[in-house]
């Protein structure tokens, strides 16, 4: 929009063109300087919260080092407190596994010789329980067992001296079967003997 013409300007054309420039020219710095003041008016909201942030941050920073001061209180309080029970606690325990040590050798011990008094009365139970089973057997199953099976809970003295009782019984008693057999053929061969005519008689059938 142009500004009405002054009388000077209607008067002196050069004049009207000096004052146009002027105005245009404080037009110019009056934008410039409209834009210069947004500017600073961003650049002071702009501090303005960083400022904001920079107080948010330094009372953050404060209250940290305040919990930081007073977990380190707290830690050198630990330090002085549970460091000496702790010493105390592990001091006490390495005397009782100390203690352990030299007892654990015994206790071992006592329980190996449990352990064979265990082992010692199971076999004095089934050598019992053998004797027994043997005791209530018949003297015709002990011979047997002895002599045929070689299954006694005897001495080997008593077992071998029962098998030769037993092969002696065996073989007298099989030499005296030969014996009454052998007889008893020689006399029936003697009696059917042709060069014998006294004793020719044939035998009678019954």
């Amino acid at each position: 929009m142009e500004n009405p013409a002054t009388p000077l300007e209607s008067t002196d054309p050069r004049l009207a063109v000096a004052v146009r420039r002027l105005d245009q020219v404080v037009q110019l710095a009056a934008q410039r300087n409209l834009r210069f003041e947004k500017r600073i008016q961003e650049l002071e909201n702009r501090i303005a919260l960083g400022l904001q942030n920079a107080r948010s941050q330094t009372l953050d920073m404060q209250d940290s080092k305040k919990r930081l001061e007073e977990a380190e209180k707290a830690l050198d309080l630990s330090f002085d407190t549970w460091i000496p029970l702790i010493r105390q606690n592990i001091g006490t325990s390495e005397k009782h596994i100390g203690e352990l040590e030299e007892v654990l050798p015994q206790k071992l011990q006592s329980i190996e010789g449990i352990h064979e008094l265990y082992k010692s009365g199971r076999r004095r139970a089934q050598i019992l329980e053998t004797e027994l089973s043997w005791l209530t057997m018949s003297w015709f199953e002990q011979v047997r067992r002895t002599a045929l099976l070689q299954e006694s809970p005897r001495s080997k003295r008593w077992q071998r001296n029962v098998r030769i009782l037993t092969y002696l019984f065996i073989l007298i008693g099989s030499t005296y079967t030969s014996m009454n057999m052998g007889d008893y053929t020689i006399s029936q061969i003697s009696r059917w003997w042709p060069g014998d005519s006294s004793n020719s008689t044939e035998p009678t059938q019954h």
